[in-house]
């Protein structure tokens, strides 16, 4: 019996020594590389999620805009971001711009054309884009395309 307690003791050791992959959220913050926006229109439409008939379709936001970034080799997207959970909640968008962090001094400004469609709410009382730490627009009406 006494030779069994320190392999019993020694047992959780070996199980702590495994490592579990848990994935990790991004944050909400990045870094903001654009030098301006604009153009930013906003609607909610149904969409076709499959392709089977009948298809199986289910209200999406579709967000449009322009991210001017400081030269080429930009990647510039859109993240769902949280919910201000006003009377009629607001939807954040999160623009992302991956580049290089110090463009060549003698890169030109490039406009990127921007499209994110996201699970739609029920209501909106607005879309806030949000790049870094700051708002760079507000879409104060979102239409609801009938189908």
């Amino acid at each position: 019996m006494r030779s069994a307690a320190p392999l019993l003791l020694v047992l959780p050791l070996l199980a702590g020594g495994c490592v579990a992959t848990v994935p990790v959220p991004e944050p909400v913050y990045s870094t903001c590389h654009a030098l301006g926006s604009g153009d930013w229109k906003a609607r909610v439409e149904k969409r076709d999620m499959t392709l089977h008939h009948p298809p199986l379709r289910k209200w999406r936001l579709i967000v449009d805009g322009n991210v001017t970034v400081p030269g080429e080799g930009y990647d510039v997207f859109l993240e769902r971001g949280p919910v201000q959970k006003l009377r009629d909640p607001v939807q954040q968008i999160m623009v992302r711009t991956n580049g290089p962090a110090d463009p060549p001094p003698d890169a030109a400004p490039t406009k990127v054309a921007v499209h994110g469609e996201f699970e739609a709410l029920k209501r909106y009382g607005g879309v806030t884009l949000r790049c870094g730490d700051g708002t760079i627009g507000l879409i104060t009406f979102v239409p609801r395309i009938p189908s």
